[in-house]
This record gives structure tokens, sequence and C-alpha cells, in this order.
């Protein structure tokens, strides 16, 4: 019995081989969408381990765009060739204490991934202190996949900033030079 297997079954979860589209997918892309019920999706990098997406989030790192209280999200896997979406499958959250017997692994899966780190032997403890591990485990078969996708697009309004654009191109003497 695996690592995964015991922990699974002490917290009564019962063991269930994820989805095979859903590991290939997600193995092969280090950037997934999570989308937390009634917000945008957010982009976050990530790494496929143990049957689930593990993320670090918070921190001095990327953003948390799972509030504490929510424990089903969306992920959106996109393709690593097109960048396009490819798949989408709900997914269970679980957070994971630096106590807990799988923070080690999943924290060395993470490390080793995490390829600009400024002092990648401080990462464990720098992450057990100010950031939250969570692992995005797979629910249910996907909602969308090749073949099946939503009419819509999936776009989402962009995040209310106070940054403008200008308005009206400024004066230059002389006129601007045309493009050929």
């Amino acid at each position: 019995m695996t690592l995964l297997a015991r922990v699974w079954q002490a917290r009564g979860v019962s063991e269930r081989a994820p989805d095979p589209l859903v590991a290939e997918a997600c193995r092969r892309s280090p950037l997934v969408w999570v989308r937390a019920a009634g917000r945008p999706a957010r982009p976050v990098w990530s790494v496929w381990h143990e049957g689930a997406v593990a993320v670090v989030v918070g921190g001095e790192e990327q953003p948390d765009p799972v509030p504490d209280d929510v424990r089903e999200v969306e992920v959106v896997v996109r393709s690593k060739a097109a960048g396009s979406r490819l798949l989408t499958f709900p997914a269970r959250v679980e957070v994971l204490d630096p106590g807990d017997p799988v923070w080690a692994p999943t924290v060395e899966a993470l490390r080793a991934e995490r390829l600009n780190a400024a002092d990648p032997e401080t990462l464990p403890q720098r992450w057990a202190t100010g950031s939250r591990v969570l692992r995005l485990v797979p629910v249910g078969p996907p909602t969308e996949q090749p073949g099946g996708y939503d009419d819509t697009s999936g776009a989402s309004p962009p995040v209310p900033t106070p940054a403008v654009t200008v308005r009206r191109r400024p004066f230059h003497l002389g006129g601007r030079r045309r493009r050929r």
C-alpha cells in the first residue's frame, strides 16, 4: 500500500485512480487555471504529483486563487503545444500542513519544478511559514474535454485597476512616420 493510499484510508477517502486524460494533461502542462465558485479563473504554476495537482500559493509565491472556506474548485488545463483550453475538471481542495505525511513528498516535487527560485534550499521552510501548499484532487470526470467543449468563450472581464490608457496620441512636431 502506497503512502498516499494509507493517508486516504486514514482520512476515510476511497482510493480512486484519476482519469488518464486528466493525469496526462496535468503532467504535461505546468500551468493550470483555478476557478473558485463566483470568482474569475486565475493561472497558477503546478506539478502533477500522486494523483493530484499540487500548487504553492500565498506569501512570496503566486497569488492565492482559492479562499480559505472553499473546498471545491474547477481546474482548467491548457494545451502545452497550442496554449488553448484542453480540459476542465472539478477538484477537491486539500490544504497540506507541514506535519502531514504527504507534505514532504509534495513539497519536494514542487521544489524540483520551481526553476527560478532565489534560494531553493530554504523553499520548504519558507512555504511552511508563509505560504499554503494545496492539492487539487480530481473528483469526477472532465466537464470539458476534446470533442465536448462548451460554446462560451470562457473569457472573464479584466480585473479592476486604477491604471488608464491614453485617450489621445501625443503631438509630434513634424508628424509621425508612417509604417510601410
